[in-house]
């Protein structure tokens, strides 16, 4: 039991950095998107 609870913190933080790259990636689309679209109204 408690080798699954080390096991599931390394996991979560082996999963939460590329996941926080992914987040920050839409971020800057959505942002680009933004200023594309204003400048187009």
């Amino acid at each position: 039991m408690y080798v699954l609870i080390r096991f599931k913190r390394k996991f979560i933080k082996y999963i939460k950095v590329p996941l926080n790259r992914v987040l920050m990636l839409f971020e800057k689309c959505m942002n680009i998107y933004d200023t594309l679209v204003s400048q187009f109204n």
